[in-house]
């Protein structure tokens, strides 16, 4: 009798359409996470592939030099991330089709907001470092990165929002059609010799600006500008994120500080040097 009742059970389990391993590779939610994983995939190799260019073709200064601003633009999109994109992916998905509208106009008008504060910081700190110390290289790239800032927030902001209305499809489009034109253009800079690290700068703000505006005209029907929501949502965005944006900031600078201090204590040849060394030993 026992062995009847096991021998259904094991029949019951193993034929039901869920176990099947075909039917679970191929299923909607299974194809959602293979796109997430390859966003995640070309995003991270675009980075990894634009360290390699600067490293190969330029000077241990220059890497030094582009690594140290990489992390102060990773430093300001966490930020963004996790103080306005933590809320709008709990709440989006609960909204209907003009709610949601509304609350993307809202998150709309946070991404000006902090980009306007992002570059004005910036811009100040450029201020700061040629009026008080002797960081002459960094400099230029600090002002460099306060004009294209926008840019970069903007890209990021598109891929975002795709993957919290779990389009993951169209963030993996964004995000290879930006790789593709980012690293070809690096290469051709580097075939007219006319790479370094603020052309390099250039083309990835240059590139991130086309592909967030394209996405931006893309998805404007879906947006629906209210100023006056803007301000209670970010009272909501504020509650729910804060935290995640303490434990972002502190990681980032937990992960990059040691770039830093090989560039104040020695300089930054020695930050290119260990930003190599690294890169390739994870």
């Amino acid at each position: 009798m026992i062995s009847l009742k096991l021998k259904h059970a094991y029949n019951q389990v193993f034929s039901d359409r869920w176990f099947d391993p075909l039917k679970m590779l191929f299923s909607a939610t299974s194809r959602k996470a293979l796109l997430a994983l390859a966003d995640q995939a070309v995003a991270s190799g675009t980075n990894f592939f634009t360290l390699v260019i600067i490293g190969r073709l330029c000077t241990k200064e220059d890497l030094g030099l582009y690594v140290l601003v990489f992390s102060i633009a990773i430093f300001i999109i966490n930020i963004q991330d996790s103080l306005f994109f933590t809320s709008y992916t709990v709440y989006t998905n609960r909204l209907d089709q003009a709610a949601r509208a509304q609350y993307t106009g809202s998150v709309v008008i946070h991404y000006g907001l902090f980009a306007i504060i992002a570059m004005v910081g910036l811009a100040l700190t450029g201020v700061t470092l040629s009026r008080y110390t002797n960081a002459l290289p960094l400099t230029p790239l600090i002002w460099l990165l306060a004009g294209i800032i926008p840019f970069i927030l903007l890209r990021d902001f598109g891929r975002q929002i795709e993957f919290a209305n779990l389009r993951f499809n169209t963030a993996l489009g964004l995000d290879s059609a930006v790789a593709l034109v980012q690293i070809a253009v690096l290469i051709w800079l580097a075939a007219n010799g006319w790479l370094s690290v603020r052309s390099a700068y250039a083309t990835v703000g240059t590139v991130c600006g086309a592909a967030g505006l394209f996405w931006l005209l893309r998805v404007r029907s879906e947006i629906s500008i209210r100023v006056s929501l803007a301000f209670a949502e970010l009272h909501r965005s504020w509650s729910l994120g804060k935290w995640e944006c303490a434990s972002r900031m502190v990681t980032t600078i937990d992960m990059y500080c040691l770039y830093w201090l090989l560039a104040f204590l020695i300089d930054t040849a020695a930050t290119g040097v260990f930003a190599a060394c690294y890169s390739i030993s994870v």
